[in-house]
């Protein structure tokens, strides 16, 4: 799946969503089960955000943990990132 054919996907899925928010994750994610929890807690308490994210825990096919990638909170820094590696931005 290319980076448009990406967004195609997620703009026809927000034309279906009726809940306030929306949680976009890939096919091959594992979420710990207080990661959507914790989200909504941080969106909660933290008025006028647009978009959360979090850090990556990464594994290797037989679950081996292999590294953790953290990503900064850095406004700067988040939008530097976004412009290379979003396809919210596309």
């Amino acid at each position: 799946m290319t980076i448009h054919s990406t967004v195609k996907a997620l703009d026809a899925a927000l034309a279906h969503i009726q809940t306030e928010w929306m949680a976009r994750t890939d096919a091959d994610d594992y979420n710990l089960p207080q990661r959507f929890r914790q989200l909504v807690e941080f969106i909660r308490s933290s008025p006028g955000l647009d978009v959360v994210g979090s850090g990556v825990l990464e594994f290797e096919q037989d679950h081996a943990p292999v590294a953790v990638r953290q990503v900064s909170s850095r406004h700067q820094d988040i939008l530097r990132f976004i412009k290379r590696r979003s396809v919210l931005t596309t």
